[in-house]
């Protein structure tokens, strides 16, 4: 589930499809990554990702209550993720412009919570970088599926 949400919330992400992200985000992080948007718009550019690879997901928290159950996974990842601007150049995501055959490939680690309440669909609530997660899981990215 978590393989599949990832890649359809990254392509909802790449397309500004709101109305798909309305139905795969918790309404605040909707308001979250609408903003985002909104920014990156009034800066003319989108950002996008190809050849996006999950390598490792790991389940590093559950919790589970009477109305409310979520979970945490490190997703382990790797894409080419940078922008396009209004006029068709390509940055990479530390904004350089480059041709878009020479954008790097990185390898990177996310944390995703997703919740639900009752029997409703897990929806993604919260994203963290590596970084910024307190339960980081102490090993080396790894590039096996």
């Amino acid at each position: 589930m978590v393989h599949d949400k990832f890649f359809e919330i990254q392509k909802a992400w790449c397309e500004q499809d709101r109305t798909k992200l309305a139905v795969l985000l918790s309404p605040d992080l909707l308001r979250e990554w609408e903003n985002e948007l909104k920014f990156f718009k009034n800066k003319h550019m989108q950002n996008l990702m190809d050849r996006i690879t999950v390598f490792h997901i790991h389940f590093v928290s559950v919790k589970r209550n009477s109305n409310q159950d979520s979970f945490t996974c490190s997703i382990d990842a790797g894409a080419v993720d940078y922008f396009q601007t209004d006029s068709g150049d390509y940055l990479s995501y530390r904004e350089k412009k480059m041709p878009k055959e020479k954008l790097p490939f990185e390898n990177f680690r996310e944390f995703w919570t997703f919740q639900r309440e009752g029997n409703k669909d897990w929806n993604l609530c919260r994203v963290d970088q590596e970084d910024d997660w307190s339960l980081s899981v102490n090993e080396p990215i790894s590039n096996k599926v």
